[in-house]
């Protein structure tokens, strides 16, 4: 009987043994996929904490990366304000002989376009730049701010020296 079993010989034998075979082979199959359906659950589970896993760290990118900017924004308003209340301290009024106040008119195409009451002072500026305190402020601030006062000498120096090259022409020419 064993013999019959082992060749998958189900006519040798009586037909409940033959069920009885099916059956067990069936059974078989329902256990292989009960535990394949089970791997399947812990495949399915894996893949969504790997999902989580993924979506709290692109919130934690986005999270940072918005933090960024608002400190970017507040570094730059920051910026903004030193170097406007620099330049405001800086601004002389435009006056005649008399002390009344008169004001440049900037014209283009015929038109005024504005009209400036004040001559901006370069070294003041400077000057008052050079005494704001930035040492409390982030290393890539400073640097900004640094590089900024560096640009505002060049323009200054610049300024003189092509006053010194056109009084030179002029002088060269009477």
């Amino acid at each position: 009987m064993s013999v019959c079993f082992l060749r998958g010989d189900t006519n040798a034998v009586d037909p409940q043994t033959a069920l009885e075979i099916e059956r067990l082979k069936l059974e078989q199959q329902k256990v292989a996929l009960e535990a394949a359906k089970v791997e399947l659950e812990k495949e399915k589970e894996e893949v969504h904490l790997e999902e989580m896993k993924e979506a709290q760290l692109e919130a934690a990118t986005n999270a940072v990366q918005e933090a960024a900017a608002q400190i970017k924004r507040v570094y730059s308003m920051r910026f903004a304000a030193i170097t406007n209340a620099c330049h405001r301290q800086t601004e002389l009024r435009l006056t005649d002989k008399k002390g009344q106040v008169k004001a440049q008119q900037i014209t283009r195409d015929g038109q005024i376009v504005r009209q400036v009451a004040y001559k901006f002072d370069i070294r003041k500026y400077l000057a008052a730049l050079a005494k704001v305190d930035t040492s409390k402020c982030p290393t890539d601030f400073q640097q900004v701010f640094y590089n900024y006062i560096l640009t505002w000498r060049k323009k200054s120096d610049y300024n003189l020296l092509s006053l010194a090259r056109d009084t030179a022409q002029t002088a060269e020419s009477l």
